[in-house]
């Protein structure tokens, strides 16, 4: 990377840099959803309807005011649905876009080295947490628009070109729009106003009134825009929850700690995690103070020293404290609850760490002697080589919630968060007794984590323990008495314990959170299960208003219209919920039911059988497509031999126990031309008893069939 080596046509380093960056993230496109991905965008009813992109930009009950960012993947969700591929390419191209600008910027800044610097942003491995995480797009757009805004200013006040005033006005205006672009993006950039008076000052010496009133707007922007964010994480992301116990000493020399790791990162971006170890700072402890006057001694030393050394060394630490400013610890984030430091937070800071090394290496470049020259220009190549290998490594870990979590508990073991993380990721995949380790490995760590004991609850429900389930579930209502969804998964366990108190928790779940559609849903299913049809269509509507996509609001719909008869709209809720969810045996099984109600038969055995691929051993399928094969008054569907086999498979699942089954097994015997095996099995049948009167009366006609050599008919369908 000698100096007469390096390429120089714009185009060329442009697609060098764009190479760099798509080959050290190729991993992230096959990542898929972590942390609070799926929670944001994917299922966010917000996401998904025009309301909620009015809510997005009007509404005061988000968790933060970032209408752009969440504008732009509100975009996304429609494009893309549920496939994580897409956020992934976008979020890629997004930081690629980013990192050309900001190599622009640095050019209009006449910075040595400034290729060689956006290079090393580009594939530096803290950028991976701001670029692998989706919902971390809002820092990759955010820096677009940031470093848009301070090409455009820079450019209206450069007095060396040829622009016209009238240019000059529209770049001015442009960059204003862009600057409120990148604070409604996230608010990281908000003391850009600061960087540009210091660029003034760095490149002219002096700050003139003339620097200032182009400013104040700027400052007046980001005055007003930073009172909303503050509001909105004060009284949204953080509400009831304590972030920083710290006093206000605490907090002054942590801030010390808080930029000797961000600088230690940037040089040295080993042992990156998700979570950090959170720091206990004590400021009655000298040493807890020696980070922040080191910090202060090298400022002042830039300072004293700025007429040998130019004003870049300081203009550069300045601009690192700006962007670091926001997470500094002056102002309560809710990320702080799990650790006071975190990569994405260095997203904008990083440049003005790396801008001044590439410009030593390119100073060294120019003016150094050939042995320098050499080294320089190898050295270079092999750290922005290292980088990148170290990003590709560092995406890998964002394959999956598994691997990322997994990853950090090697880094930081004492992360509950991860804890439980991971257990929800476990869970999820069926893994319960791994899932319930991570909860109770996070529960020795803090006992009085509302979450981990949620988890708990969920595990053991998911083993059919529903008495542990809810003790579980109360202990995490004990710690956190509006957690609406512990309020509703102790009605779940309640229901399935037949205590009559599930309704009141479905309702206090609802209390706490009104757009809760599961907690609708299952009320619904509850209402339906006592007999209360009407309630239940309500509740099961109310949900499907909230979230379009509820597989299970559309199944217990069509169970709704099936029981009253309307069979055209029952299929139609059964193919919406099969159209979200293709592997849902019940809406299968279900919508063979109602298509056979209609005379549709051939699709209605279709359905079963689909069922039954999903669930070989579904009794209840079994049953039902055994019953059609056996009795169908169309020969063409008939099929003794398969109705005995799958009738047979039905009572061996239920050990011979469930008269429903034995009667079609019967039906099916004699559809095979079994008629002794049909009467006898029969017989079997109503002995068991459990039957209604009715039912028992057709039965006993049934017998009467089999013993005289005959078969049963299902009346046609009219």
């Amino acid at each position: 990377m000698s100096h007469h080596r390096l390429p120089s046509h714009p185009a060329v380093l442009a697609a060098i840099l764009v190479g760099l960056t798509l080959a050290a993230y190729t991993p992230v496109l096959r990542a898929g959803y972590i942390w609070d991905d799926e929670y944001l965008i994917v299922d966010s009813p917000d996401m998904q309807t025009a309301a909620g992109l009015s809510r997005i930009w009007f509404s005061t009950k988000r968790p933060d005011y970032y209408p752009v960012a969440w504008t732009f993947f509100w975009s996304e969700r429609q494009l893309w649905g549920r496939s994580a591929a897409g956020y992934h390419v976008v979020n890629l191209l997004l930081h690629t876009a980013a990192v050309l600008l900001v190599w622009r910027v640095l050019v209009r800044l006449a910075i040595p080295g400034a290729w060689l610097a956006s290079a090393l942003f580009a594939v530096h491995p803290v950028t991976v947490a701001s670029v692998a995480w989706i919902t971390e797009g809002k820092n990759t757009l955010s820096l677009i628009f940031y470093a848009l805004a301070a090409l455009l200013y820079l450019r209206a006040d450069d007095d060396s070109t040829s622009a016209t005033p009238r240019r000059r006005r529209l770049d001015y205006g442009l960059a204003l729009c862009s600057f409120a672009a990148a604070l409604l993006s996230k608010t990281s950039g908000v003391l850009l106003p600061m960087v540009l008076l210091g660029c003034a000052w760095w490149r002219r010496g002096r700050v003139s009134w003339a620097d200032t009133l182009r400013a104040l707007p700027f400052f007046a922007l980001a005055g007003m825009l930073s009172v909303v964010g503050i509001w909105f994480q004060i009284h949204r992301a953080i509400g009831a929850n304590i972030v920083r116990p710290e006093g206000v000493w605490s907090r002054l020399a942590a801030a010390g700690w808080i930029v000797w790791f961000y600088l230690y990162k940037a040089f040295a971006p080993i042992h990156l995690s998700m979570v950090y170890p959170r720091w206990n700072v004590d400021p009655t402890l000298p040493l807890s103070w020696v980070p922040l006057a080191v910090l202060v001694g090298c400022l002042w030393l830039c300072w004293g020293y700025r007429h040998r050394i130019g004003r870049g060394a300081l203009f550069a630490s300045l601009y690192v404290l700006a962007m670091l400013f926001p997470v500094l610890g002056c102002f309560d984030m809710n990320y702080m609850r799990f650790s006071l430091v975190a990569d994405h937070f260095q997203y904008l800071a990083l440049i003005g760490t790396l801008a001044p090394a590439a410009a030593a290496a390119a100073c060294a470049l120019r003016d150094g002697r050939p042995t320098v020259r050499r080294f320089t220009a190898a050295g270079a190549a092999a750290v922005v080589l290292l980088l990148a290998v170290l990003t590709f490594r560092q995406s890998q870990t964002y394959e999956s919630e598994e691997t990322l979590w997994r990853a950090t508990l090697a880094e930081n073991p004492d992360a509950v968060v991860a804890h439980g993380n991971l257990g929800v990721e476990l869970l999820a995949t069926g893994r319960f007794a791994e899932a319930l380790e991570q909860y109770e490995q996070g529960l020795t760590l803090d006992p009085t984590d509302a979450g981990l004991h949620y988890g708990s609850g969920s595990v053991l429900a998911r083993q059919e323990r529903f008495a542990e389930a809810a003790s579980e579930y109360r202990e995490a209502l004990r710690l956190k008495p509006d957690y609406a969804e512990a309020h509703n998964n102790l009605g779940l366990a309640l229901a399935h314990l037949g205590d009559a108190a599930a309704r009141v928790e479905y309702e206090a779940a609802l209390r706490d959170d009104p757009g809760f559609a599961e907690a609708y849903n299952n009320l619904g299913a509850l209402l339906q299960q006592g007999g209360d049809v009407l309630g239940a269509e309500v509740q099961y509507k109310r949900a499907l208003a909230l979230k379009p996509e509820h597989v299970e609001a559309h199944f217990n719909m069509g169970n709704v219209h099936l029981a009253a008869g309307n069979l055209e709209a029952a299929i139609t809720s059964y193919r919406t919920a099969l159209r979200y969810k293709q592997d849902h045996v019940g809406a299968h099984q279900h919508l063979g039911l109602a298509l056979a109600r209609t005379g549709s038969m051939q699709e209605a055995i279709a359905e079963y059988r689909a069922a039954l691929a999903l669930k070989p051993n579904d009794a209840s399928v079994l049953n039902e497509l055994a019953w059609f094969l056996a009795t169908h008054p169309d020969g063409r569907y008939r099929n003794g031999t398969e109705a005995v086999s799958l009738a047979r498979l039905a009572c061996e699942q239920t050990d011979y126990s469930n008269p429903f089954y034995l009667d079609t097994l019967a039906a099916a015997y004699a559809e095979a031309g079994r008629s002794d095996e049909a009467a006898d099995t029969e017989q079997r049948a109503l002995k068991l008893g459990g039957q209604d009167a009715q039912h028992l009366a057709r039965m006993r006609q049934r017998l009467q069939l089999y013993s005289g050599g005959s078969r049963y008919r299902d009346p046609p369908v009219r």
